[in-house]
């Protein structure tokens, strides 16, 4: 009996040994997303029909380009919420991008930026996303990332090359990048239209799109293998802007669960009322010679952004009811982790041309007023040169200031985490922009090196690997930390001088603002907010 007892265990455990190898083996053929028969190239259904993907350029990963998720906002549907998509019959082919919202073309600096290249040529019909995935089966429920484009309001849009969802796929998650309306067609405030909304609010045209995708998101993404219960929004510039409007607004409550801001927090000084953004409205309609909403509907759209001028989210009462910061000091944002961070020369694109030496100091004394004496010690102007310096130095430091206040305000009554970066690395010289710029951290962010041709070096194709599988790590649990990755603690008020470094290092460091300038441009921010 004892012999055919450990016979048959002897069997049993080669049995589990054949099982565990075949298993292995299988996991060796096909990784994550590999083509496993002809299922996998099926058209995948949505809530509006059947979408055909095509391959990327590594077979492993489908990409979806220019799927609707609210009908075209045209003709009387001009400065209208986001309507349900129109179901189709069959298969929609999804191989193409889609148009970019209607926006003026990029020049000078911003047409040197990463974003610039594969724009696709922009139209007022341009509520499409895109989605690229690398799970095998539809209830893989990867992480989901969304990610929400910059151009401050006025440019930009998803299919930007930089943007590329490949090499984030390739890495575990769901990417999805979209498109809202900008410029006077995404923030234009009327009084008519107000009426017209029902709610007493009108404005935020562009933000109710990025709800809108995060709602197409949430009913559609498990067909793709992505978690509709794990989706981060992100984002840089005035998509970092965005993501801090989404988490404070009402609306967005339960569309994510994770924030991440490049570039972009609280503002040094208030946010334009619905009031005076009406008033923009209605002089804007003059100079059209548009009397009803139904004259400013039929206003050509090359005509209306010729007309415009640079316009923005603004207070509307309904989507934002009070100032970003108000709504975090009282605990009434959506409370998810954070990870937000800005770059140590944003001024190399965003300030375009410093002013001379006098005009630098008579705008700073109008500026900061009975705080001038303190700003000019901390940004003084001798000379040509040193005024030159320190218009750029007082620009980052304000960008710093505004991520770091973002953070602080996280920290002050922590429920969720927040995670504070500086990013401090400069591209190889042959870059069209140096230093690191605004923009700087998006080659990195994306996994995206390989698709520009400046020469990168071993330690910017090491940083590459970082600081995707941070963005990744947090998307995924809510924490950057992973095995092989430098620690990052969560960010404190009680060290509130320390910030990940990100740059020829990684590693925990100083943070750029001492308690000098920290104090002026908190001293700043409360003067310009009480003055409203």
């Amino acid at each position: 009996m004892s012999g055919t007892l450990e016979s048959y265990t002897r069997r049993m455990r080669l049995t589990k040994l054949l099982a565990l190898l075949c298993v292995s083996a299988l996991f060796i053929e096909m990784p994550l997303g590999t083509r496993s028969s002809a299922a996998e190239d099926a058209p995948i259904r949505t809530d509006a029909g059947l979408l055909q993907g095509a391959r990327g350029e590594d077979t492993s990963v489908r990409v979806f380009r220019g799927v609707p998720f609210a009908a075209p906002p045209v003709g009387p549907l001009r400065w209208r919420d986001p309507q349900p998509v129109a179901k189709w019959e069959g298969v929609r082919q999804a191989d193409q991008f889609a148009a970019v919202c209607s926006q003026p073309p990029r020049s000078g600096v911003s047409a040197l930026l990463p974003t610039a290249p594969r724009l696709t040529p922009p139209s007022e019909d341009c509520l499409y996303l895109n989605v690229w995935t690398a799970a095998s089966f539809s209830d893989a429920r990867l992480p989901v990332m969304v990610y929400l484009p910059g151009g401050g309001f006025t440019t930009g849009g998803g299919s930007g090359l930089v943007f590329d969802g490949e090499a984030l796929a390739k890495k575990g998650v769901v990417l999805v990048t979209i498109n809202y309306r900008l410029g006077a067609f995404g923030f234009f405030a009327h009084p008519e239209l107000t009426r017209e909304s029902g709610r007493g609010a009108s404005g935020n045209y562009g933000l109710m799109d990025q709800i809108a995708a995060l709602k197409w998101v949430r009913q559609n993404i498990a067909a793709f293998g992505g978690d509709p219960n794990r989706v981060t929004i992100f984002g840089q510039s005035a998509g970092s802007a965005s993501v801090l409007y989404q988490m404070v607004s009402p609306l967005g409550r339960g569309l994510f669960h994770r924030v991440l801001g490049q570039s972009g927090g609280i503002r040094p000084g208030p946010m334009m009322s619905r009031a005076k953004a009406e008033e923009a409205g209605l002089a804007l309609a003059r100079s059209l010679r548009a009397t009803t909403l139904g004259e400013l509907r039929a206003v050509p759209a090359a005509d209306l952004l010729k007309a415009a001028s640079g316009t923005g989210p603004i207070l509307d009462g309904w989507l934002i009811r009070e100032e970003p910061e108000e709504t975090m000091r009282n605990r009434r944002h959506n409370d998810v982790p954070l990870l937000i961070g800005s770059n140590s020369e944003e001024s190399n694109v965003l300030l375009r041309s410093p002013v001379p030496m006098a005009r630098f100091l008579a705008d700073s004394s109008a500026q900061y007023g009975r705080l001038f004496t303190t700003f000019a010690s901390l940004y003084p102007a001798e000379s040509e040169a040193q005024a030159r310096a320190s218009q750029a130095r007082a620009f980052d430091d304000r960008y710093a200031w505004g991520m770091w206040a973002w953070a602080q305000l996280y920290a002050v009554a922590p429920t969720s985490r927040a995670y504070l970066y500086y990013f401090t690395r400069s591209p190889p010289a042959d870059a069209p922009i140096p230093g690191a710029a605004h923009d700087a951290e998006l080659y990195y962010v994306f996994g995206n090196l390989r698709l520009f041709k400046q020469q990168w070096g071993d330690w910017d194709r090491k940083l590459e690997g970082i600081l995707s599988s941070y963005w990744v790590n947090f998307a995924a649990t809510g924490d950057p930390n992973g095995m092989g990755l430098p620690p990052w603690p969560a960010h404190a008020t009680s060290h509130s001088d320390r910030v990940m470094i990100i740059g020829d290092t990684v590693a925990m460091g100083a943070s750029p603002l001492d308690p000098a300038k920290l104090a002026f441009w908190q001293e700043s921010h409360a003067a310009a907010m009480a003055a409203h």
